[in-house]
């Protein structure tokens, strides 16, 4: 058996192009159209992909119109809750920075 990697990202005005959805129903269908392109049900891929290297969030910055999606460390994937939600973070940039978006990351204050 070998590996496969799902990965995701970009940065896009999406709210043009599809005023009918939100942010988040737009990652969901793109997410599901990924999943279903490989034949698979989301119930089936979830079984057997391993998880995540690290927790994303969807950051909302205050008095500002964006949203930033970014890696979450210092916390244990395996005990996600809903009480993550509002969750006050904090950026952190690596040292050595190359301008890539894994050069900052967000942990809980």
């Amino acid at each position: 058996m070998r590996n496969v990697y799902a990965v995701c990202g970009g940065v896009s005005k999406f709210a043009k192009a599809r005023p009918d959805k939100t942010f988040q129903a737009v990652v969901k269908e793109s997410y599901d159209y990924a999943i279903s392109s490989i034949g698979l049900e989301y119930d089936k891929f979830t079984e057997i992909v391993d998880g995540s290297a690290f927790v994303l969030i969807l950051v909302e910055f205050e008095g500002a119109d964006t949203l930033f999606l970014g890696r979450l460390m210092g916390v244990d994937p395996d005990k996600a809750n809903l009480d993550w939600i509002g969750m006050k973070v904090e950026a952190r940039y690596i040292r050595n920075s190359q301008l890539k978006p894994t050069d900052v990351y967000f942990t809980p204050v």
